[in-house]
């Protein structure tokens, strides 16, 4: 019994003695490093900023102008795709399908239905948003859409 206890007091005080030689004799890492990149006002971050606990003149938030840079069309890069398309990255699927036969059009993502018609000859619009790895199933006679991926990829 002395001994189980002399042994949890020798475990727990090398614990503690461990503990604090890391706190105090680690070499403390730069904002920079720890990714606080911002410094200057926050007005044009979108949500609260992330202070440096080092030093609060560095700071880290997502910008105004990150969030429009990574849901911007870049229309450089689109490409006229055909059913069966597995999506690169993220981006949008846009254009339109129109059937001529007797059961209207079919446009799924990951095979869930998007845009269901059941008219012949009714043409269907596909505005959708997907990210990399969706995979497009579309039916129709004039398929005419696109991929455009988002600028910020």
């Amino acid at each position: 019994m002395k001994l189980s206890i002399l042994l949890a007091g020798s475990i727990l005080t090398s614990a503690i003695v461990g503990n604090a030689y890391a706190q105090t004799c680690g070499a403390q890492p730069s904002c920079s490093d720890l990714g606080y990149s911002h410094t200057g006002s926050t007005s044009d971050c979108v949500g609260p900023a992330l202070k440096c606990p080092f030093n609060t003149s560095y700071f880290n938030c997502v910008k105004k102008t990150e969030v429009l840079d990574t849901i911007e069309l870049d229309f450089s890069q689109q490409k006229k795709i055909s059913s069966g398309y597995t999506v690169p990255k993220n981006g949008m699927i846009l254009g339109s399908i129109r059937d001529i036969t007797d059961y209207g059009s079919v446009f799924k993502v990951n095979n869930f239905n998007i845009s269901l018609t059941s008219v012949k000859d009714q043409r269907a619009t596909v505005y959708f948003p997907v990210k990399a790895g969706d995979y497009i199933i579309m039916e129709g006679r004039e398929i005419d859409v696109y991929f455009v991926p988002f600028a910020g990829n």
